[in-house]
């Protein structure tokens, strides 16, 4: 495998994470960018951990509804 090709490959595999983590971060009202403290190598781990393990924002915040009470969510 082409030396070059690995960071690419890792930039396409962790950008669809990053997605997810600002998506979670926004669920507990905290701005978007807290995710980059998680490619902190060591600290990142601790940093996804608290994402993982905090509470929602209770109700409506500055990024929209709460996706578990919104009336129009169908299962």
């Amino acid at each position: 495998m082409d030396r070059r090709a690995v960071p690419r490959r890792d930039a396409r595999l962790h950008h669809p994470r990053f997605g997810c983590e600002g998506r979670r971060v926004h669920d507990f009202n905290a701005s978007g960018w807290w995710v980059l403290a998680s490619a902190v190598p060591y600290l990142g781990f601790l940093v996804e951990l608290c994402f993982a393990v905090m509470p929602g924002t209770a109700g409506e915040n500055d990024f929209g509804p709460d996706p578990r009470t919104a009336a129009d969510v169908t299962a």
